[in-house]
């Protein structure tokens, strides 16, 4: 469901909710022994994840990050489709989203993209870098992936192209005014972050779980290249450090700070 807005001078931000599913320990912490993970996971493990997007929303511009897992089935048992829903409680009516980024092509982030074979976002350009634009959306890589990654793939970017609304960025971009893509390599090859106003850091999956924030070296089993994601969370933890930034990310319910703590980072309340 979502939750208050955030207001940073006239920028409005709500996180959406398009919906919960589980994510195993095991795949979100493959390289950390058993004996070794329970005692830092303690009772915070838990029990489904939220499938969120980001609304930003001002005057001249609506970005909408992410659409979530809409009516794609969720190989782990994960259900969407509540992203409607979630815009028209905050008052935002999909006709008028002006910008769509896709921060990566991982079936419970572009679910939503596509509406009756159509695309969902009528007057939208969609957002996607070069990198998993060309990855999603080649045959080849598609069918050395498991079925339902490959089939929400298929079906949901080629209609965009058909459309002519894609729009494919090679690193850091502005999408609208105050509104930057950043390049967050690791979890997909072309995975982007957010940044708005340079006060808020929307992390999309960069890390899916806080103790990847304390321990941003833990390896993790849905990343594609695991240690260009290490070096990912650690360059945005670091520049959400200095920035002061209000940080978000995909599958955390929670809106946090952080700061410096040894070789990691301590999560702050926001």
């Amino acid at each position: 469901m979502a939750g208050p807005a955030m207001r940073f001078g006239d920028v409005e931000i709500n996180v959406l909710e398009d919906g919960r599913g589980p994510l195993s320990r095991e795949i979100l912490f493959s390289d950390v022994p058993a004996g070794e993970l329970e005692p830092a996971l303690g009772t915070e493990y838990p029990a489904d994840f939220p499938y969120s997007c980001l609304l930003v929303r001002q005057r001249r511009s609506s970005v909408l990050v992410d659409t979530g897992l809409g009516a794609v089935t969720h190989p782990l048992g994960g259900e969407g489709g509540r992203l409607w829903n979630e815009l028209t409680a905050v008052g935002q009516r999909p006709e008028d989203v002006d910008v769509v980024v896709i921060s990566h092509g991982h079936l419970d982030h572009i679910g939503g993209l596509i509406r009756d074979g159509s695309p969902a976002f009528l007057r939208a350009r969609y957002v996607i870098s070069w990198t998993d634009w060309r990855l999603w959306t080649s045959e080849d890589a598609l069918e050395q992936m498991p079925e339902p990654a490959a089939a929400a793939a298929r079906t949901q970017l080629p209609p965009l192209e058909s459309a002519g609304v894609v729009d494919r960025v090679d690193g850091e971009s502005e999408v609208a005014s105050g509104v930057r893509v950043l390049p967050a390599p690791g979890h997909t090859p072309g995975h982007l972050a957010v940044e708005v106003e340079g006060a808020f850091l929307y992390a999309a999956d960069a890390f899916l779980h806080p103790l990847q924030v304390e321990r941003p070296d833990l390896g993790c089993g849905t990343d594609s290249a695991p240690k260009c994601a290490i070096a990912t969370r650690r360059a945005l933890l670091e520049r959400a450090t200095h920035g002061g930034l209000i940080v978000g990310a995909s599958h955390i319910d929670t809106l946090f700070r952080v700061a410096r703590s040894g070789d990691g980072f301590r999560v702050l309340a926001r």
